[in-house]
This record gives structure tokens, C-alpha cells and sequence, in this order.
């Protein structure tokens, strides 16, 4: 059986090798999408960790319990209650976790206890109280600046103990002197000072919030204040700290529902002891995101890819079809000399096994080279030099490639199965025979696909509305995949719908003509009309081919321009900056008399009115690397005032018309008119303002009419009505109020004449930047300027932020991949059918030949 199934493998060498480049691609595919959305979360997981800790200073893996015990009356009540918290803790809830630990530190602290000095103390310092504590594996985490380590047991009952500098400083400690702390009226322990410790990194994990400094503490060997001081009577326990610092960058995507579930059931633990105890785990709520967003992505690319799926199993059916018909002859022979069903469909089972057997060996390292692609896709057929995904195999992987070698398994024996039910008289027969439509026409598939593509679109428009009225991001609301999916039921409808018109056409043309047609001519429509299942069955696929290859390029185009417009028209410049504004109001400090009688009020005028102190706008057109600078004043807190109507909550922008129509970013089609139309406007009449649609359709104002602008209580700007807008540079048409829905107003002027009708308020500081200069330059020269800013947005950074988006990367890399997968598609599928077309016609030019025709 085996010698057959080799043989036929290379009887039919160059279909089996398509059919096997088909399989592998589709293995690569399916491999893609586990691999890619794990690899992708686990760098953005580190990459949140990671700036958690910019952000708070804290590091992003540490798992806190701490108990306090000033609750519990009874000493040896706080011992039983350290006991269990111990075990709990660093058993069970610990292994529980299953992820890699940097450090542990546990800390144990007694109360507070007055010190009694004795001899070589000052005896005028005042009372002074001392905590005794313990810190787990101290010695390898501390450096001793000054003297010697504690000994890890007492000598002649007295405790050896390390502090800190500042310790010491505070509580006037001498090194290498006998103190004791007054723990009772009657019982006191001595201790000395014998050595003065600071941390090895102040940053490392082990240290835990302000850990590494303490003014009222000293330290002795963990366990020894355990034996004496803690297990046989609780000698005032007052605090305990098991902290717990994980390896972050080792936490698997695939572990974080295990994670988030323990973490849930210790909190419930906690909550039964939260008079004593409670646990903090800062990142948990990041952590808990991921489980939904694995999911998001992973329908995303699965919605992505699904049409290049399809057209995998188009084509791996197709090539099969090819086979199968190649063999029907020896498939009828077979059956007719007695060889049974079961044998000859096991025949083609074993090849469809060997070759599923050689794409998953071969499909899932290409896998991993399409899932590197997607990693590294910064736009559409374009590529960029970007840390590679930490891509690990798992059984996830496995799990999926089953399916897929499942799903190809039925896909191959399909028509095999059809073909085996012929005998030899039944396939000649049938040879000759006209066949019966296909299953698509008789149920009309066509009409259907078409229907629901229509469908789609329906929802899309009223997804669309919902969003325009309701002011929601796109992601506010659930995804409908039917909306992914209606391009490729529209295109799949509209091929099936023209191949059943296409034989009518076809023989409309040649009755037309038929009697004038050139031989050639003739023949070639009579080929083309007389076409069966194959060539119909290539025409639906190259259809489907092309017009998804189209499509991807198409949608990948618009996704990043429609991202990168959004992104320009929300910022309005290459960098925007807002200064920081001085006015010349003075607060006093504090009630003190003596600080207001010496408070200089030398610049003060009896004029109390509020007013700004500008900057100089020489310092931002003289940085390196600005090409254009511009004054933009802003604020969403305007009144208009027009006849009885009073409109509050107005945004307002005052700009400087040519220097804005030469720095802001606006995109030509938003408006009825070139904004510089508008712009123009402005510059030839100080008075005129551009308002909103939403004036004309709301409060009924009209081109002409005067109204009074109020940018802040008292300042107030006259002006006329001189044209409407829909949009305007970082004005969001759209974005309601959360209160009432309504939408947003603006109102756009003159800046200089607002400026001059009323005072300079605070504006933003608009920059264009030199061609071909890094943002670096620009930064750095602020700094050597010592400009005072308070806020600074930089497009160019904002849109590489986008870029690398997971979600967006694996857009376009899925459309990259299902482009350039269907277009090789395209040409190894039209090739291979033209060859078996020209084959199986060869007969047919020796007879043309032979009758002549050159």
C-alpha cells in the first residue's frame, strides 16, 4: 500500500507539490494567530509592567501581606496569629502563584519600647522610643558602612543590633554602647549597636516602599527575635510584612487566569481576617485585562484571516479536484475489477495523511517566520527593525493544528469520496453526459451571501449612527463579526451571482457573431461556452483571489491613513506645548504675621485685576530644528450671547490666521471650502467668528448676525457670524456630553483682536518642525533654553505609540500576509490549471492541425 501511495505521489509530482504548498500554508496560518496574540501580549504585559513602575515608582511585581496586631489584647493570641499567617503565606498561597520570585522579604516588628540610656547617654536628651525588628536574609541585601554584622544569638543577654545613619543621628546612638529598652515597669533587654548598615540598591526589589529607611527601628537576626521575643509569648508583635517580589517579565499569558484566580481566592482568605491582616497586589487589575483582550485579538485575526483561509480551502479543493479527475480513469478501472470502495479510499487517505504529516512539519516553522512578520509590520507591506516576539510553542498551537490537519483531511477526501461511487460504464457515461447545476446554484448561495453581505452593511450604517449620535468610541461597542465578514460574502456572492449569468453572456455574444468569427474567434467561444465544473470552479477562485488581495490593500490603506489623520487632526501640530503662565495674583503662605509684613509687594499695583505674564516667544522660534511657531488660544469654557440667548460650556479657539494655515495639520475634504478660504476670512475681518453648525441648527443663529463672546467672567469680545464649520483643527464634532448628550459648540476668531478687546489669557504654543529633524533636537534645545512647560504633545511620537499597538500591528500584518499569500495563491492556482487545460486539450489542436489551421 505504501509503494502505491509513493508511486502516485510522483506520478502526479508537481499537483502534489501545489496541494502540499496549499497545506502549509494554511498550517502556517493557524499558527500564526496563538502564537502571534500570546507573543504579542506577553511583550505588551512586560511592557505595561514596565511603566507601571515609571509611573509609581513601585515595583510592578510585588504581592504584599502585611498584619497588624493592635487589635488582638492577648500576647499569645499574636503569636498563634503569626503562626498560621506564616504557614498560609509562605506555603500554600505562594506555591499557589507558580511564577518565579526575585526576592522574598519578610519583616516581624515589636512595638515601640522607651530606651534607657545608662551610662554615656545624654541626659538631656528627651524620651525616645525604639522599635526591635527583624528582616529575613538581611545579610546578603545590606553593606555595614560602619562596624561588624549582628551575631545571629545573643551574648551575656545582650543583643547585638545594626541601624541605620539616620537612626543613629536621631536617637544620639553611639556605636558599640550597651543600651536597654524598657519593655515593662519590671523586665528590660539590653542591646548594643555594633554595626551601621545601608542598602546595597535602594531600588532593588527587595526593598519594599520607604523599607530602607527607618529613624525609630533597629535590627537584630530574624530568628532570633522570633525564639525570644515572638514563639513563647508574643512579646508586644506588633507588625508582620511577608513581601513578595515576582519576576515579572517571567509571567506567562497563558498562566493569567490561574494568577487572577488565586489572587481571588487569597483575597477571600483575607477578607476572613481583614481586622488583621490585608494583601496588596498593585498590578492586578492590568493583569485582569488580558484575558479579554487575548480574546479580542484573537478574533480579530481570526476575522483577518478567515478569507485567506477560505481561499486556502478553495485551492487545496481545487488541486484535489485536479487529482481526482486526473485518476478518475483508473478509479472507475478499479471499481470495475472488483478493488472495494473502502480500499481505494484508503489509498488516498494515506496520502492525504503523509502530505498533512509534511505540511505540520514544515507549516509550523513557517509559522513562526509569518507570526515574526506580523511582529514587525509597521504598515501595509511595510516592515521595520522592532524587538522580536518572545514566541514560545505550546500546546495551544498543537491543539489548533489537529483541527487544521482534521478540517484538510475532509477537504482532500471530498471529492475522492464523490469519484469512488463511479464504475467505468458510470464515468464514461456521465463523460458525455450534460451534469446537473451545482449545489451553490440550486439553492442559490450566491443570493444568500449577497443578502447577508447587504445585511451587514445595514447593521454597519446603524453601528455608525449610533456612534455619531451617542458620541461612543468605536470599541464602546461589541464587535459584530458579521460586519468583518461582509466583504467577503459580497465578493463571494457577486462571483457565485456572475458565474451563473456568465455562460449566458457567453452565449449571447457567440449567437451574435457566431457566423462571423474568424475560426479562431469560434472556437475559443465554443470552448469558453461549453466550460464545467473546473473552469468554473477556477473562475470563483481567482474572482475571490484577486478581489481579496485588492480588498486587503485597500483596507489597510485606510485603517493607517484614517489612524494617522485622526491622530494629527486631535494634536492640530507637529508639537503643541502649553507654557507655564505666571499672573500677578500673590498667595500668602501661611497666616503668619511675621511672613506678611516681610512679604515684598514692591511689584504690586493697586490695580488687584488678574493679569498673565507672557512668554517670550523669541525663545520658541529660536529653537533648533522649529521651522514655524504660532499662538493658539483655547478653552472650553466660552459663553456666547446672542439676543436671549445665553450658551455656556462654548469651546473657543483664537488663532493667527496666516501663521495657522501654514502650521496646522486639517484635511482637505472635511470642509465645503479649503480651511485657508476660512482662514482668509478672518484675516480681512478682525470682527468675524466661525461657528459650528450646531449654532445654526440648535439656536437658530444666521450668517450676519452680532453676538457676544465671554472667554472668562468679565471679558467679554464682540463679533459677527460670518461662516458655519463642521470641523475644525482638534475639535471633535461628535464627542457629547456625558450629561446630557448634547453636542459640543466652538467658536473660532481673531486671536490678536480678542487679545486686543480684552487681555493675553493663556494659549498653546503651536510648532512645525524642519524637515528631516529628530524630536531629540527640538527637546534637547528646550532643555538648554530651560523653558518652562507644562504640557507637550508631539504627533510624530503619538503616532509611533499607534504603530506599535498590538492590535493595529496585527492588523496589518494579517492584511500583509493574506496579500501576499493570495497573490502567490493566484498565480500557482492559474498556472496549474492552464497546464492541466492545455494537457487535456492536446488532442484537440492535432486534430485542429490536422484540418489546417495554422
Amino acid at each position: 500500500m505504501f509503494r502505491i501511495v509513493v508511486k502516485k505521489l510522483f506520478n502526479n509530482k508537481w499537483l502534489f507539490l501545489s496541494l502540499l504548498i496549499g497545506m502549509i500554508m494554511t498550517i502556517a496560518m493557524i499558527t500564526a494567530i496563538p502564537l502571534y496574540t500570546e507573543g504579542v501580549l506577553q511583550r505588551m504585559l512586560v511592557k505595561d509592567m514596565e511603566n507601571y513602575q515609571k509611573e509609581t515608582g513601585e515595583f510592578p511585581g510585588t504581592l504584599r501581606y502585611e498584619a497588624n496586631y493592635k487589635f488582638i489584647a492577648d500576647e499569645q493570641k499574636k503569636t498563634s496569629a503569626y503562626v498560621y499567617f506564616n504557614k498560609v503565606i509562605t506555603g500554600e498561597n505562594l506555591s499557589e502563584y507558580n511564577t518565579p520570585t526575585l526576592s522574598k522579604h519578610y519583616y516581624n516588628e515589636l512595638t515601640p519600647f522607651p530606651i534607657k540610656r545608662g551610662e554615656g547617654g545624654i541626659s538631656s536628651r528627651k524620651e525616645c522610643y525604639l522599635s526591635l525588628a527583624g528582616i529575613y536574609n538581611l545579610g546578603k541585601q545590606v553593606s555595614i558602612e560602619n562596624g561588624k554584622m549582628y551575631a545571629v544569638h545573643k551574648s551575656e543577654d545582650v543583643y547585638e543590633a545594626i541601624a541605620t545613619k539616620t537612626a543613629m543621628i536621631k536617637n544620639e546612638l553611639q556605636l558599640n554602647k550597651v543600651y536597654e529598652l524598657n519593655i515593662t515597669s519590671e523586665k528590660s533587654i539590653r542591646f548594643e549597636i555594633v554595626g551601621i548598615y545601608k542598602p546595597l540598591d535602594n531600588k532593588d526589589a527587595f526593598w519594599f516602599e520607604n523599607s530602607t529607611e527607618s529613624e525609630d527601628r533597629i535590627l537584630i537576626d530574624f530568628e532570633l527575635l522570633y525564639s525570644d521575643f515572638i514563639r513563647d509569648s508574643g512579646i508586644n508583635l506588633m507588625r508582620s510584612v511577608w513581601n513578595y517580589s515576582f519576576d515579572y517579565k517571567l509571567i506567562d499569558v497563558t498562566q493569567i487566569d490561574d494568577l487572577v484566580n488565586s489572587y481571588n481566592a487569597h483575597e477571600k482568605w483575607t477578607q476572613k481576617n481583614n481586622t488583621v491582616l490585608k494583601m496588596t497586589f498593585p498590578v492586578i487589575n492590568t493583569i485582569e485585562k488580558y484575558d479579554s483582550r487575548q480574546k479580542e485579538l484573537k478574533m480579530t485575526l481570526l476575522i483577518l484571516l478567515t478569507p485567506v483561509l477560505i481561499i486556502l480551502t478553495l485551492f487545496i479543493f481545487m488541486i484535489s479536484q485536479f487529482i481526482v479527475k486526473n485518476d478518475a480513469n483508473e478509479i472507475a478501472v478499479l471499481r470495475s475489477r472488483g478493488s472495494s470502495r473502502k480500499k481505494i479510499l484508503l489509498i488516498y487517505l494515506y496520502e492525504s495523511i503523509l502530505l498533512s504529516l509534511v505540511a505540520l512539519i514544515f507549516g509550523i516553522p513557517l509559522g513562526y517566520i509569518v507570526t515574526n512578520i506580523l511582529g514587525s509590520a509597521n504598515g501595509f507591506l511595510e516592515f521595520v527593525n522592532r524587538v522580536a516576539l518572545p514566541l514560545r510553542f505550546n500546546i495551544s498551537i498543537l491543539i489548533y493544528n489537529l483541527f487544521a490537519i482534521l478540517f484538510l483531511l475532509v477537504t482532500l477526501m471530498i471529492p475522492v469520496i464523490i469519484y469512488t461511487k463511479v464504475s467505468i460504464v458510470t464515468h464514461k457515461q456521465l463523460s458525455v453526459r450534460r451534469h446537473k447545476p451545482p449545489i451553490w446554484k440550486r439553492l442559490y448561495i450566491d443570493i444568500v451571501l449577497l443578502a447577508l453581505a447587504l445585511y451587514a452593511l445595514y447593521r454597519y450604517n446603524n453601528q455608525q449612527a449610533t456612534l455619531k449620535v451617542t458620541g461612543a468610541e468605536g470599541l464602546d461597542i461589541a464587535i459584530d463579526p458579521l460586519i468583518f465578514l461582509a466583504s467577503t460574502f459580497f465578493i463571494l456572492g457577486l462571483g457565485l451571482l456572475f458565474i451563473r449569468l456568465y455562460p449566458y453572456l457567453i452565449n449571447f455574444i457567440f449567437l451574435v457573431r457566431k457566423k462571423s468569427w474568424s475560426p479562431t474567434s469560434y472556437v475559443s467561444f465554443l470552448q469558453i461556452s461549453r466550460t464545467r465544473g473546473l473552469e468554473q470552479f477556477l473562475m470563483i477562485f481567482m474572482i475571490f483571489v484577486l478581489a481579496i488581495g485588492i480588498f486587503s490593500a485597500n483596507s489597510a490603506r485606510t485603517i493607517n491613513k484614517n489612524i494617522e489623520d485622526k491622530l494629527y487632526y486631535s494634536i492640530g501640530a507637529d508639537i503643541t506645548v502649553m507654557p507655564l503662565w505666571k499672573d500677578n495674583q500673590v498667595e500668602a503662605p501661611t497666616n503668619n504675621l511675621d511672613t506678611l509684613n516681610n512679604l515684598d509687594l514692591s511689584g504690586i499695583t493697586s490695580d488687584d485685576s488678574l493679569r498673565y505674564t507672557e512668554p517670550f516667544m523669541g525663545d520658541y522660534k529660536g529653537l533648533d530644528g522649529v521651522d514655524s511657531v504660532t499662538k493658539v488660544y483655547k478653552t472650553n469654557q466660552g459663553t456666547v450671547v446672542s439676543g436671549n440667548n445665553w450658551i455656556e460650556d462654548v469651546n473657543v479657539m483664537g488663532v493667527i490666521p496666516a501663521e495657522f494655515g501654514r502650521i496646522s495639520w486639517f484635511r482637505n475634504d472635511l470642509l465645503p471650502y479649503h480651511i485657508n478660504g476660512y482662514l482668509n476670512i478672518l484675516s480681512k475681518n478682525n470682527k468675524a467668528l466661525l461657528l459650528s453648525s450646531e449654532f445654526k441648527d440648535k439656536y437658530k443663529i444666521q450668517l450676519g448676525d452680532s453676538i457676544s463672546l465671554e472667554l472668562q467672567d468679565g471679558l467679554y469680545v464682540e463679533g459677527i457670524v460670518s461662516a458655519f464649520i463642521d470641523y475644525w483643527t482638534t475639535f471633535n464634532p461628535n464627542k457629547m456630553k456625558d450629561s446630557d448628550l448634547t453636542k459640543p459648540l466652538l467658536v473660532v476668531g481673531n486671536l490678536k483682536y480678542m487679545q486686543s478687546s480684552t487681555i493675553v489669557l493663556p494659549y498653546e504654543i503651536w510648532l512645525s518642525k524642519k524637515e528631516g529633524v529628530s524630536n531629540q533636537v527640538i527637546y534637547d534645545s528646550i532643555k538648554a533654553n530651560d523653558l518652562e512647560i507644562i504640557r507637550l504633545d508631539n504627533s510624530e511620537l503619538e503616532l509611533l505609540k499607534r504603530k506599535n499597538d498590538p492590535m493595529l500591528q496585527g492588523i496589518n500584518g494579517s492584511l500583509t500576509i493574506g496579500f501576499l499569500f493570495t497573490m502567490l495563491l493566484s498565480f500557482i492556482g492559474f498556472l496549474i490549471y492552464w497546464i492541466i487545460a492545455i494537457k487535456n486539450r492536446v488532442l484537440q489542436f492535432g486534430i485542429y492541425r490536422a484540418m489546417g489551421m495554422p
